[in-house]
This record gives structure tokens, sequence and C-alpha cells, in this order.
């Protein structure tokens, strides 16, 4: 069976319009994906950085459950949004919760964390047995 021309152009327009909404719906989900993080590994330590501007410490809470971190919070509107009405928003208000694998056993007794100019900082120490080792070679 041969398929003429308007019905290949009839596929790549359904194609398209596919294409199109799972673009528009991953950007939805991708918007609202609070705080941005970023996770960095070094000989000793697991590093993980969120942006989270105007965001008090005592907002943020901070949990590790075997090797999934949890930030999570809140973030306020900075105007009282019933006395005006938001013209344009792009700035998150409510709650939130981002779940993060840390790649390596880390010392759950050693975390440390510090939210300095908009910027959280957990530090996770490895524990010795996941840290990197050189072996040498002998003769």
């Amino acid at each position: 069976m041969f398929w003429d021309y308007s019905s290949w152009k009839e596929i790549e327009r359904v194609r398209r319009d596919v294409e199109k909404a799972l673009k528009s719906r991953c950007s939805e989900i991708e918007g609202h994906k609070y705080p941005p993080i970023n996770l960095y590994e070094s000989k000793d330590n697991v590093i993980v950085t969120a942006e989270m501007p105007g965001v008090s410490r005592d907002s943020v809470t901070i949990t590790l459950t075997n090797d999934i971190i949890i930030v999570s919070g809140k973030v306020t509107a900075r105007v009282d949004e019933k006395e005006y009405t938001a013209i344009r928003r792009e700035r998150a208000a409510g709650i939130y919760e981002k779940q993060i694998r840390i790649p390596q056993t880390v010392d759950h007794n050693a975390i440390s964390a510090a939210l300095v100019n908009g910027i959280l900082t957990i530090t996770l120490p490895k524990i010795e047995a996941a840290k990197l080792k050189q072996i040498v070679i002998s003769e």
C-alpha cells in the first residue's frame, strides 16, 4: 500500500502537535522546580548548593534518609497580594520540597549547612570507605 503526500503531511502535523504539547508540559513542570540545586563531589565531601534568594533559614528544613537529601520549606510573597493585584509574577511563592540522591555514603553525624547571601550550602562528609583511594603498584 502506498501513502500519498497528504497522508505523510497529516502524520507530520500530528507529530509536531504531540511534540509541542509535550514540550509545553515539560516547560511547565521545569518552571516549578524550586530551588535550583547543584551537586558537587570532592575527595572528602559531597556538596549540595541551592539558590534561595530572600528565604530565611527558619523557613528551610533539611533531612537525610539513607542516600536521599530533602530540602523543603516555604517561600513567602514579598507583597501583600490581598492589597495588590499581580501584573507579572515570576518569583515563586509557596511550599516546596526537592529530593536529591547522594551518590556516596556520607557521615550523617558530621553534616553541616549554611545559608549565606541566598545560597544554601550543605556539606556532607564522606565516610572513610567511600573516599577515593589510590593504590600503589608494587614491583
